[in-house]
């Protein structure tokens, strides 16, 4: 759950970096 979790965060920042 918590590395599912971590993953999910992981992938949010890489869109949002990506986007900026």
């Amino acid at each position: 759950m918590l590395l599912c979790g971590f993953q999910h965060l992981c992938m949010c920042l890489t869109f949002q970096y990506k986007q900026t």
